[in-house]
């Protein structure tokens, strides 16, 4: 067919051959890579699957003002946990392979839930190596008698230091 097009509005793709000889428009769009060949195994970069990403030394900073419990970070390949962080307090560095200038946290206190959420990385490269500085930030009001004890979420900011 010269115009690439079947009866139905879908396409056919590499001569019509294989599972996705006819697939709807925009499915077909995203298959046409599969006629280049095989992405790479690692994509250049991408320190999720490339465990030659650098080591760095990341702690955290609470300059919220809540002491923070039960504190989840969620790295490019590992997940690291604390049992708590004092208001104004730090944690120790702890060693990662591969970290972006934010990262996912999570933190509980008197059953309320403490988060950063990044919505993706797009465009964001690892951090090379060295020491950095996490601080969560965020003011949270004092419980009142009109949340009737139920359990909220906060979201805080990150911001990232790097250490000499």
């Amino acid at each position: 067919m010269s115009d690439g097009m079947t009866g139905g509005g879908h396409v056919r793709l590499c001569g019509g051959a294989g599972w996705y000889a006819r697939l709807p428009p925009v499915a077909a769009m995203l298959a046409m890579t599969a006629c280049v060949g095989p992405p790479p195994a690692v994509a250049p970069g991408d320190a999720s699957r490339d465990s030659a990403a650098p080591v760095v030394h990341i702690r955290l900073h609470n300059a919220t003002n809540v002491d923070l419990e039960v504190v989840t970070v969620r790295f490019i390949n590992q997940t690291e946990h604390y049992d708590s962080i004092a208001q104004g307090g730090f944690t120790d560095y702890r060693a990662v392979r591969g970290a972006y200038r934010y990262a996912q946290v999570e933190a509980r206190r008197d059953g309320h839930r403490y988060l950063v959420q990044p919505l993706d990385y797009v465009g964001e490269r690892p951090l090379s190596a060295g020491r950095y500085t996490y601080t969560l930030r965020g003011f949270f009001p004092a419980e009142s008698a009109e949340d009737n004890g139920k359990a909220a979420t906060h979201f805080m900011q990150i911001t990232l230091q790097k250490q000499r």
